[in-house]
């Protein structure tokens, strides 16, 4: 699907975008001066020419460390663009956006036009990868956030502290073996793992139930899963592997 997109998209008039965005980069690194802002059109370039199933995102947020182009110097350089190339760029993707929109069947091409004219305000510090890596930083990204924000939280109260104790002596207690007439203890339930698509949480779902919902396709090998023994989110098709399936 993505590469029927790209193919329309190049057809009407994203090829023309694209060598546009490539020349702005050759003049920008023939002007020496420019050279700064000459890797922000060669990326906006490779967006401009193959959009659908790519996304731009920071670089910082896509590798987990800073550079010149995303720090302090590269957002001096966007404001330098934003006054000098950056307003009337967003001003003709905008246009382009609309005229595509117009004709309803555009929508889709018109939504490209709206990104490139959002990154024309600043192009340095960005990168175009896959859709699903970017996907996938985001979500790290905001996993690693949110322990960060789980640290910051205040131990637990004294007033809790004493049923903890409690129940961690319970769970120290010797355990006696069972006399014949004692009924086994029951099974403990499957381990279950939280399932997403995207941002979007599907649901929690044992080893078994996700076998089941990928053979049916409610699941898909795409999607990513998360549970207490995982650090990170991983593809469903990590679970195979860990659970020695394939």
């Amino acid at each position: 699907m993505s590469t029927l997109g790209n193919l329309i998209w190049l057809i009407f008039g994203g090829i023309i975008a694209g060598l546009l965005w490539f020349l702005a980069g050759v003049i920008m690194s023939i002007s020496i001066i420019g050279i700064p802002w000459a890797r922000g059109c060669f990326v906006i370039a490779k967006f401009s020419f193959c959009p659908f199933g790519r996304e731009l995102i920071k670089r910082d947020e896509l590798t987990g460390r800073s550079d010149v182009g995303t720090g302090a110097l590269g957002i001096i350089g966007n404001i330098i663009w934003i006054v000098l190339f950056g307003w009337w760029l967003a001003i003709v993707h905008l246009l382009a956006a609309a005229g595509c929109a117009v004709t309803i069947i555009g929508i889709p091409f018109a939504l490209q036009h709206a990104k490139l004219a959002a990154v024309s305000f600043a192009p340095i510090g960005k990168s175009v990868v896959k859709k699903h890596l970017a996907e996938a930083a985001l979500m790290q990204n905001a996993q690693a956030e949110l322990r960060g924000i789980r640290r910051e939280q205040p131990a637990v109260s004294e007033r809790v502290q004493p049923a903890l104790r409690e129940r961690e002596a319970m769970l120290t207690e010797p355990v006696f073996q069972l006399s014949a007439n004692t009924s086994p203890p029951p099974m403990p339930a499957p381990p279950k793992f939280t399932v997403a698509r995207g941002e979007q949480k599907v649901g929690e779902f044992t080893e078994a139930e996700i076998k089941q919902h990928l053979s049916t396709g409610l699941l898909a090998q795409s999607d990513w899963f998360w549970n207490e023994e995982a650090k990170d989110w991983q593809p469903l098709t990590e679970l195979a592997h860990m659970k020695g399936d394939i």
